[in-house]
């Protein structure tokens, strides 16, 4: 889907929720709204529009995900509180939404019925927790792997850990982890 086309969907199915949220509010506060001249409007509008692109943004960098109840029911032994946790302290990559987290599958190995953390995932997260100490976060790790990486011949991190694992792949390994280091460097200073 080309760009432009991706906003006017995107600005056609915020206009369609918004017309049908605005029709529950009563007519009589409606009518007595003047918005014309009013730049609160304006403003809020602005500020709607901040936060819907926010989310688009947050989704796209975290590409296909699970929530962190789909990832605990897949996981042998973990709770979804397990799970949360183990975002919170960089163990797994996720982002924490309003009301649940996403985790990126390209962390995981692609079997469907026991989720397991691809070893190319455990070797970037242990750079960035070690290197970044108490100022990791995953939406750093998540916006570093959605971002073409020089170290990588300009490919985004995900694609490559997204690929199958292969006996003998230590090299793609070391060339993630060489371009984990080289951001959490700069970040950590």
């Amino acid at each position: 889907m080309e760009e432009k086309s991706l906003i006017d969907f995107m600005a056609q199915a915020f206009r369609s929720e918004f017309g049908q949220r605005w029709d529950t509010v009563e007519r009589r506060s409606r009518e007595s709204v003047d918005f014309h001249d009013d730049p609160a409007y304006l403003a809020i509008a602005k500020d709607a529009a901040s936060i819907a692109i926010s989310n688009v943004l947050w989704h796209t960098a975290l590409g296909v995900s699970l929530r962190a109840s789909e990832v605990a029911s897949r996981i042998s032994g973990k709770t979804e509180g397990q799970v949360e946790k183990d975002v919170e302290t960089g163990f797994l990559v996720g982002l924490k939404g309003r009301h649940e987290t996403f985790l990126p599958i390209w962390q995981f190995r692609d079997d469907f019925y026991d989720l397991t953390l691809k070893e190319s995932a455990r070797v970037i997260l242990e750079v960035f927790r070690n290197q970044l100490g108490k100022t990791f976060r995953s939406d750093i790790v998540i916006s570093w792997a959605a971002t073409p990486q020089r170290e990588l011949d300009d490919r985004a991190p995900r694609s490559i850990i997204g690929e199958p694992e292969t006996p003998g792949n230590h090299d793609q390994i070391e060339l993630l982890s060489k371009s984990a280091s080289v951001t959490a460097g700069r970040l950590s200073r």
